[in-house]
């Protein structure tokens, strides 16, 4: 599940649960089947698939969605967000353009009432009937190809926009007519097929369809054929027959004046008049199909049973959800999802590409740059690579929340499976985030490569093609700086690759707790002091070397007193830079240098437990008590475990609630008066908007190892306020 598709989930599922009721039908209770008896089969639960080509190369849907509507309009959670003066407000601004007013009012709960256009309310009846029980798309073979395409596209309009910058709005795309226009030739419509289980708006849906028919210019080819014994139309759109003569010549025109190549640009004139779209569509029983793209070849039924998406090997794990409340489900074949990775990675080229103008360089310059960052974005892709792609299948199901399980998938680089985590005893009660991750070494190395070669690169640039500009006085600054300064870096990096990384094992956890002591410093308010709380950090490794782990100590330290004997008498401390201190923290070793003023529980330090076992690092000597205990305690491990993240959103609401109140209950703390009133008047409307937030309580996700392959476990927990 990427994180778009959480985001919208976490939306829709604001309706967690609601006794209140309506006109309409009531939702059941989160859980709870939308049907009266549980469906029998995994052909009955999720619909079309039994139906849909096994060769597909993605596949996606939604179930019941006019159920997770009416939970979200009926919640306590919506009431309270539409009492919000804040979120009024921002509806109310939103809607004022005319066409937002009228896409608001369809999307209304009280649209009846709200759309005025009667052709407006039948496209919002009939979008509600086909949204509303099961819908769906499958991408057909080749799709995924002519999406990346698109991809390449979008990432060259980009590219070519960052050259243009700074000139007149829209000349950058008369320069970039010859980047962009051989892509006339190469795009094309993705062929998908979409699918909605229609039921009491068949009649509605049709007399709409003849409608846009009866308005279709009359170039458009209007066609039927069967699809088996179920009758399908389709039209075709051909540009040539579309775009005005006037028009035509224009695109020509400028194709011509704006491409060296007479006879290329012609050509590319000639493919834009040819290119053509179809779009069919017709019934199959109950379900509504339309597809789209060049032509309706992909349009096509599972010849049997046994040759449908759903018997395909990699979905047999959708067996054990038949019956279960389900809410989406997806699929994505390996060769889709590595086509669309490929697209990915670091792009400092085209960066470079859209700055080179404006950086008056010589070309020998200009050719080194590029040929430097050809090199180190190659590294990047190889670098960036998953560590694992597999097919994909993912089903979203309600039960005590939202519930997605994934088998297969992406694996983010840098990441491994195949060891234990050991320290999910740190995931303690008051964390608002917390992870535990198991991590790649070889990721690591080549990660510290890729940053030592754009180092080396940007320092060798600046040599080559910038210091020689400066005058003689900035050189020799330039020249004395680099004398100080550039050793000790150098020394700082090796000392934390070559000692302080390398004595670490693969596992780290870390956790971000709002529960900390704000710090008895003279200019913040006692008010603020007593009564705030302030974010803490902790850090937890693994150790793998504890001699190398203290020898890289003694290295930074030794490093430091250089650095400090290189500075004026003045400057220096008396003595020189002394031992950190230390501290028994409950059989931990705990190091802390004093800060110059008392901040309480706010002091940075590090700690190793017993058998320097782990490295914690944190800004608070109690955080760290904290981790440390929890470690001794100990907790059961996460077998095969690439990454644990938990969000307590708890945790988060008391945090803003205890600051609205402090901040209301003293408004001499905002500093101008206006400010301070304004927020004493909507202190109430900020506490409704925070209630209304607390439907969602947190989210938990695990990647890890299951009979050999990727598995993707997430559960959002939501639950209707109060």
């Amino acid at each position: 599940m990427n994180s778009r598709s959480l985001v919208l989930l976490l939306a829709a599922s604001l309706a967690a649960c609601s006794p209140k009721q309506s006109t309409e039908t009531a939702a059941p209770p989160p859980g709870a089947p939308s049907k009266a008896a549980s469906p029998a089969s995994a052909g009955d639960t999720f619909g079309f698939m039994s139906q849909t080509p096994g060769d597909v190369e993605m596949y996606m849907a939604a179930f019941n969605s006019r159920d997770v509507w009416r939970r979200f309009v009926h919640s306590k959670a919506y009431a309270a967000l539409r009492e919000s003066h804040l979120f009024r407000h921002h509806f109310e601004s939103l809607a004022r353009p005319p066409g937002a007013r009228k896409a608001l009012n369809f999307l209304s709960p009280n649209a009846e009432a709200a759309v005025t256009d009667p052709n407006l309310l039948k496209w919002r009846h009939i979008a509600a009937d086909a949204l509303g029980t099961e819908v769906f798309m499958s991408c057909a073979p080749g799709g995924t190809q002519a999406f990346a395409a698109l991809q390449q596209f979008q990432t060259e309009i980009r590219i070519q926009q960052m050259k243009g910058a700074g000139g007149p709005p829209n000349q950058w795309m008369q320069t970039a007519v010859p980047s962009l226009a051989p892509f006339i030739e190469t795009l094309q419509i993705p062929p998908v097929v979409l699918g909605f289980k229609m039921s009491a708006q068949k009649q509605a849906l049709q007399e709409q369809i003849d409608y846009v028919k009866a308005k279709l210019p009359p170039t458009v080819a209007v066609a039927t054929f069967n699809i088996g014994d179920k009758p399908f139309t389709s039209w075709t759109f051909v540009a040539g027959s579309l775009i005005p003569a006037d028009k035509q010549q224009k695109i020509h025109d400028f194709l011509d004046k704006n491409i060296p190549d007479k006879v290329v640009a012609d050509r590319y004139f000639q493919s834009l008049l040819a290119r053509k779209a179809e779009v069919a569509f017709g019934y199959v029983g109950d379900y509504f199909l339309v597809s789209l793209g060049a032509d309706h070849a992909h349009l096509k039924l599972a010849a049997t049973p046994a040759d449908s998406l759903l018997q395909r090997p990699e979905l047999s794990v959708l067996g054990p959800y038949a019956g279960k409340n389900i809410w989406m489900t997806s699929w994505a074949a390996q060769k889709s999802l590595e086509t669309l990775v490929a697209q990915r990675g670091s792009a400092l080229l085209p960066v470079f590409e859209g700055i080179k103008a404006g950086a008056h360089l010589s070309p020998q310059d200009n050719e080194q740059i590029e040929t430097d960052l050809r090199r180190i974005d190659t590294k990047a892709r190889n670098l960036f690579r998953p560590a694992v792609i597999q097919a994909a299948v993912s089903v979203s199901f309600w039960h005590d929340g939202l519930r997605a399980e994934q088998y297969g998938g992406i694996l983010p680089a840098g990441l491994a499976t195949g060891k234990d985590l050991t320290l999910g005893s740190t995931d303690l009660p008051a964390n608002f985030i917390w992870g535990d991750g198991q991590e790649d070494p070889a990721f690591v190395a080549a990660f510290l490569d890729w940053v030592e070669d754009i180092t080396n690169t940007g320092f060798s640039f600046y040599h080559r093609a910038l210091l020689p500009k400066l005058n003689a006085v900035q050189q020799q600054q330039s020249a004395m700086a680099e004398a100080m300064a550039l050793p000790r870096l150098i020394d700082l990096y090796h000392i934390t690759r070559d000692q302080l990384l390398k004595s670490f094992g693969t596992e780290t956890a870390g956790g971000i707790d709002l529960n900390g002591a704000v710090p008895p410093l003279p200019n913040i308010p006692p008010a603020i002091q007593q009564q705030g709380k302030i974010p803490r950090l902790a850090k937890v490794r693994e150790v793998k070397d504890p001699k190398l782990l203290a020898q890289s100590w003694q290295s930074y330290l030794a490093l430091a007193r250089g650095i400090a004997a290189m500075l004026p008498p003045t400057m220096q401390a008396p003595g020189g830079i002394p031992d950190p201190q230390h501290k028994d923290l409950g059989g931990a070793d705990m190091f802390w240098y004093p800060l110059p003023i008392n901040a309480g529980d706010l002091l940075p330090n590090v700690a190793v437990t017993a058998g320097a076992k782990n490295w914690i690092f944190s800004t608070s000597p109690d955080y760290a008590a904290a981790m440390n205990a929890a470690l001794v305690k100990g907790a059961p491990k996460d077998a095969n475990t690439a990454l644990k993240l938990d969000i307590h959103m708890t945790a988060f609401y008391d945090f803003a609630e205890t600051w609205i109140k402090l901040l209301a209950g003293h408004p001499e703390l905002i500093k101008k008066p206006d400010a301070a009133a304004n927020f004493n008047r909507y202190e109430g409307h900020i506490l409704t908007l925070l209630k209304a937030f607390r439907v969602l309580q947190g989210m938990e996700v695990r990647y890890f190892e299951e009979n050999g392959g990727l598995r993707v476990s997430t559960v959002v927990h939501v639950r209707d306020i109060q």
